[in-house]
């Protein structure tokens, strides 16, 4: 599963402002130097300003992948604590090599099982 791109003007507002920071910031450097220093102040303080709403504005895509990298950070050293915040209790996990589906509640006895006496101290994610 792939999450829509954005539009165009959300994705350099607000997700990858630099190359409008880049464009506002050379604009105002050659008005500063062809003597318009007014009008190269108020570029350049566009520049800074386009950052700074990047960095305040967090996108519905942003939001997503702070999670995603939360989620697997749990997950990948095996903390089990931590996972239980992320999975419903009620959940029901599948895999195409096991034979039927597996509650969380039963699939975590498993883990903590395995964890005891292999020592399981990290597993891999391939995908989410």
């Amino acid at each position: 599963m792939q999450i829509e791109d954005p539009p165009w003007v959300s994705h350099v507002l607000f997700e990858s402002p630099w190359v409008l920071m880049v464009v506002l910031a050379v604009v105002g450097l050659a008005l500063w130097w062809r003597r318009k220093r007014g009008w190269g102040l108020v570029m350049i303080a566009l520049a800074g300003a386009s950052w700074g709403l990047a960095w305040v504005v967090e996108t519905d895509r942003e939001a997503v992948m702070a999670a995603t990298r939360e989620l697997v950070a749990a997950a990948g050293p095996l903390d089990l604590e931590r996972l239980d915040g992320w999975v419903d209790p009620d959940a029901v996990i599948t895999s195409p090599g096991w034979p039927a589906e597996v509650r969380w509640d039963a699939a975590r006895a498993t883990l903590a099982r395995a964890a005891e006496r292999f020592g399981l101290e990290e597993q891999k994610l391939r995908g989410l």
